[in-house]
Order: C-alpha cells, then sequence, then structure tokens
C-alpha cells in the first residue's frame, strides 16, 4: 500500500469507527481514534466496565449485526433466542445502545422504569389477581432484579452478577420494561420526575439528620443517583463514567503506526473494525419486531404503573428500599 492509498485507508477507517462507536452515552467508553485501534493501546483493549468476551473486538465486529435489529422505536434488544443471541443482547445492555434496555439513569425511559419499578415494589399490592393493582410475584421478582442490576452498575461497575442474572431473566421472562408511547403519558412522567426530586431532596436531607452522616453514607448514600434522584452531596455511589486509563489528560492513542500485512492480521481490533457496517435504518423489519414486543407484557398495566409513581412517598419508599438493601 503506497503512502495515498495509506491515507485514504485511515480516513475510512476512522469514519467506521466513528460510525461504529456511535449511539451510546457520552462518557461511556473513552475517547478512542484510530491510532488506538491500530496501536492496541490499553484504554481500546480493555474497558473495566464491560465483560470481558464483550470488550471492543466483538463490539466493533458485530455493530452491524446489532443495527439490523433497530426499528423505529429505536428498540434494539430481542427476547427471542432463534432472531438474537445472548451474547448480542448482553452487548445491547452493555453498551447502552438501547435506551429502553439498559441499567443507568441517563435516558427518560430508563428513569421512568427505575422510578415504576420502585413504586410498585414499594407500594401495598392488591392480592387480587384480577385488579389492575395486583403485582405477581414474578413481577415482583423481575422488578427486584432489574433494580439490582441497576445498583451494580451504579456501585460495582466492574462486577457484572446481578446485571448478567437479570439479561439471561429478560431474555427468558415473559415481562418487559414499560415503552410508555403516548405524549400525554409522557408528560405526566416527566411532570412526576420534577416532583419526586424535590421531594427526594427533602427526604433525604432528613434521612442523614436522623441517620446521622456515617451511617446515612452506608445505607442510603449508595441508592442515590442509581434509584432514586439526589443531590451529588447526597450521594456516596461510584461514577458510572468510562475508568480513565493511563495519566491524567495524556492521549495514550498517539499516531497511527502501520505496519506490515502479517502485523496488521494479527489486530483483532483491526480486523473487526473493518467488518463492514452498512447503512442499515431497520425498515421492513419495523411492524414484524413491533408484533414480537406485543407477545410480552409488563408487570401492571401502564396505568396502573403511572397510578403507582404518582402516589408514591420519597419517605414510603425510602422506608421499603432500606428493608430490601
Amino acid at each position: 500500500m503506497d503512502h495515498h492509498d495509506e491515507d485514504i485507508d485511515e480516513k475510512t477507517l476512522s469514519a467506521l469507527l466513528l460510525r461504529k462507536l456511535g449511539g451510546m452515552p457520552n462518557n461511556h467508553l473513552p475517547v478512542l481514534t484510530l491510532a488506538d485501534i491500530v496501536n492496541q493501546t490499553p484504554k481500546a483493549t480493555h474497558f473495566p466496565h464491560i465483560p470481558a468476551d464483550l470488550q471492543l473486538a466483538y463490539f466493533l465486529a458485530n455493530r452491524a449485526a446489532i443495527n439490523r435489529c433497530r426499528n423505529r422505536y429505536h428498540v434494539l434488544a430481542i427476547k427471542d433466542a432463534a432472531e438474537q443471541s445472548l451474547t448480542l443482547t448482553r452487548a445491547i445492555f452493555f453498551y447502552r445502545l438501547d435506551p429502553l434496555h439498559q441499567f443507568a439513569r441517563y435516558h427518560d425511559s430508563a428513569r421512568w422504569n427505575t422510578a415504576i419499578f420502585v413504586a410498585l415494589v414499594s407500594a401495598p399490592t392488591s392480592t387480587n389477581p384480577y385488579t389492575a393493582y395486583h403485582l405477581p410475584p414474578a413481577g415482583r421478582r423481575f422488578g427486584l432484579a432489574y433494580l439490582n442490576a441497576v445498583i451494580e452498575t451504579h456501585n460495582e461497575p466492574s462486577v457484572f452478577t446481578r446485571r448478567e442474572a437479570f439479561v439471561q431473566l429478560w431474555k427468558e421472562s415473559a415481562y418487559d420494561f414499560f415503552h410508555v408511547e403516548r405524549p400525554s403519558q409522557q408528560k405526566f412522567l416527566r411532570n412526576q420526575m420534577r416532583r419526586l426530586k424535590r421531594a427526594w431532596e427533602q427526604e433525604l436531607d432528613e434521612a442523614r439528620r436522623q441517620m446521622g452522616s456515617g451511617r446515612y453514607a452506608r445505607r442510603v448514600g449508595p441508592l442515590v443517583g442509581a434509584l432514586f434522584p439526589g443531590r451529588a452531596d447526597q450521594a456516596t455511589g461510584v461514577s458510572i463514567a468510562a475508568p480513565q486509563v493511563g495519566p491524567p489528560g495524556v492521549d495514550g492513542g498517539g499516531s497511527a503506526k502501520w505496519r506490515g500485512p502479517v502485523e496488521k492480521d494479527r489486530n483483532e481490533l483491526l480486523r473487526a473494525l473493518r467488518v463492514p457496517l452498512e447503512d442499515e435504518t431497520g425498515q421492513g423489519f419495523i411492524e414484524d419486531h413491533r408484533a414480537r414486543m406485543m407477545e410480552y407484557s409488563t408487570v401492571v398495566s401502564i396505568p396502573a404503573a403511572l397510578d403507582a409513581v404518582k402516589n408514591s412517598s420519597p419517605r414510603d419508599m425510602l422506608t421499603t428500599l432500606l428493608a430490601l438493601y
């Protein structure tokens, strides 16, 4: 390859890398350049908050397969193992590509689902299975498993036990997350999130006053920013931003030092990056995938879930959560 072809190839690969790393929240991964791929720098070869078999080489090689799952609702995760392997589903969850199917409080849909499940597991539930407010035992287990996964994400990002368990449960369960589509319901939830944010901040100040700073930091602090909102001074969990590798402020990538064909072939990251990423919009897959989504149910109806959020009290929810955790 002469120098001119090499420059064209670098530009093409840099653009491809940018596209393949798109669609996830800022700071979920460290900033990566083509030089990091070519030189296989530490920040490209190991993400502490991603399982070992889902590291960057797997993600780059399979980004096209992930994109083909997308529909107009921006849903990527599919329960049916015949349509999407467990490994691919895990990658979607851990790389936070699907606003609905993930464990961090970044997208509205994730915050809404966390608030709904916290409200549901904290509220008195009807034992009559024919009422809208009955939370089946399996539904409660599903909700608690999800909340456990959220706590792990925010407090133990390099431990994957509870998240792996939830993805497996989600894959096999008849339950799914709450997909709130109606503008009126979305507006309602946004208003409730504002109400709850103020109420949680007041309740957390009172809890710290009553419990003392030490006990509060151990019991309550790790839940702030994970299961419910609060000010930065009210939280004691760890950040879920991508860990930095190497000295702060130093770009370990350097320049893309191209080597001979044999060495390039041995570069797993470069091989994975070269896997084509077609312009895939998911059109033609929309109706079929939407029909499959309808085969699964939520633990309660959406109106019942919204009522649970409306009637939720931070004091009651905190009492329940402290008993659980």
